[in-house]
């Protein structure tokens, strides 16, 4: 699968492997509340989090220096989006 300025990202399908409990990709982009909005439009869900070191308003984190977002591959994966350190 091909990605911004020519980076390839390999997948590979293994029927066996089970989602890990961590984010496997992320991806950087200029808005990411304009993404969040037209991905959602597209019926893409994003992960929801309210704990002490974590907490997502309307499937955005701000994490101080930047914001984040995740949500799942239709295998279970977690893919990251966030915008460039402010």
């Amino acid at each position: 699968m091909a990605a911004g300025d020519g980076t390839i990202y390999p997948l590979i399908h293994r029927p066996d492997a089970t989602p890990p409990s961590h984010t496997v990709a992320a991806f950087q982009v200029e808005d990411l509340p304009s993404v969040v909005a037209g991905l959602r439009a597209r019926g893409v869900v994003f992960e929801e989090y309210d704990s002490p070191g974590l907490r997502t308003v309307e499937g955005i984190a701000d994490m101080g220096s930047y914001r984040a977002a995740w949500l799942r591959d239709p295998d279970g994966n977690y893919i990251g989006i966030h915008e460039p350190p402010r």
